[in-house]
């Protein structure tokens, strides 16, 4: 086990990556290429460990050869609670994250289908720094949600759009401005904020819940939480949470649109977290992930879409060796 704690100095920002997970092949897959690229690419100000957190779906046991990766890294295993699991499902194991008694000084909360391409080190630091969430905002408002309703039944205010939704001027220009609504696959929140939210989310799940069955119920749950507990956020840009879709034909022209998209070009040449959640003509993370033998393949492909060759170009790096057999920590 890494204890935090042991590690922690004068000057040190120490860090818990938290990622839910099944424990099968396509996500030992995923597992291994994101700690291999935090620990070669994240350049992080302190001592870190990624904490995984298990569905009781999973059909590999923790001294699986598929694993043998995680001896090599601060790596620690741990289950959803079953309770949270018979009840949430895979929403379960995404809450159970959330309520560790954290010790780090700054959690980062990320989807498994993630790599690191560049430093974190400044974000870490302004994470400890701000006292705020730090995150990219979610693309586009949730399919068939009212925010009006979703905070007028919790006899709450609807809070100020003070968020511009990711898509704004990339895909569309109405709506333009959101309450703190983000993208769940990567979040940045200090400390003293973390332990503020997560006691909150499993209300914010079960209101949901009642009035919607959303494929993004965690996500409007955490933005629910952090208007509950005041927490003050910040949005991040294009470069910390950047997806595998092709950025080479803009969808959308005018002046404002134009300006938007030109933003989006110069992020892309300075890109730190990138997420493969986007199905392409030439990619899909259920069958390119799914084991180590397809990943190669993709890895040896002739590719032609742009953010297939960034993705590609990411993930070569990281695969040798990657699966070695060795024993991991139990929990």
């Amino acid at each position: 086990m890494c204890d935090i704690d042991s590690f922690r100095g004068k000057d040190m920002i120490t860090t818990e990556i938290h990622v839910p997970i099944t424990l099968n092949e396509h996500f030992a897959v995923m597992s291994c290429l994101l700690v291999r690229s935090i620990a070669c690419n994240a350049q992080l100000p302190g001592a870190w460990k990624v904490v995984f957190t298990c569905s009781l779906d999973s059909d590999l046991a923790l001294d699986s050869p598929l694993l043998g990766w995680a001896e090599d890294h601060p790596v620690e295993f741990r289950w959803v609670e079953e309770s949270l699991w018979e009840h949430y499902d895979y929403c379960g194991t995404g809450l159970q994250r959330h309520l560790y008694p954290f010790a780090a000084d700054v959690l980062l909360f990320m989807d498994a289908d993630i790599v690191v391409v560049g430093s974190l080190n400044e974000l870490v630091r302004q994470a400890a720094d701000a006292d705020a969430v730090l995150a990219w905002p979610a693309w586009q408002p949730p399919t068939d949600i009212d925010w009006t309703e979703v905070f007028q039944r919790l006899e709450m205010e609807l809070p100020a759009a003070t968020i511009t939704y990711s898509g704004y001027g990339i895909a569309f220009m109405s709506p333009k401005d959101a309450p703190p609504y983000f993208n769940y696959g990567f979040v940045a929140i200090p400390r003293s904020l973390a332990l503020a939210i997560g006691p909150l989310l499993q209300d914010g799940i079960d209101h949901v819940w009642s009035i919607y069955r959303n494929w993004f119920t965690s996500q409007i749950a955490l933005c629910i939480a952090i208007v509950r507990a005041r927490c003050s956020y910040r949005a991040l840009d294009l470069r910390y949470n950047c997806s595998n879709g092709d950025y080479d034909v803009p969808e959308i022209r005018g002046p404002q649109a134009d300006m938007f998209w030109q933003d989006s070009l110069a992020k892309l040449a300075d890109l730190r977290v990138l997420h493969y959640c986007v199905p392409t003509p030439e990619f899909t993370k259920s069958v390119d992930m799914s084991t180590w033998v397809r990943f190669e393949d993709f890895c040896g492909r002739e590719l032609k879409g742009e953010g297939s060759l960034r993705l590609q170009k990411a993930v070569r790096p990281l695969r040798d060796g990657a699966g070695a057999t060795s024993g991991v920590e139990r929990r």
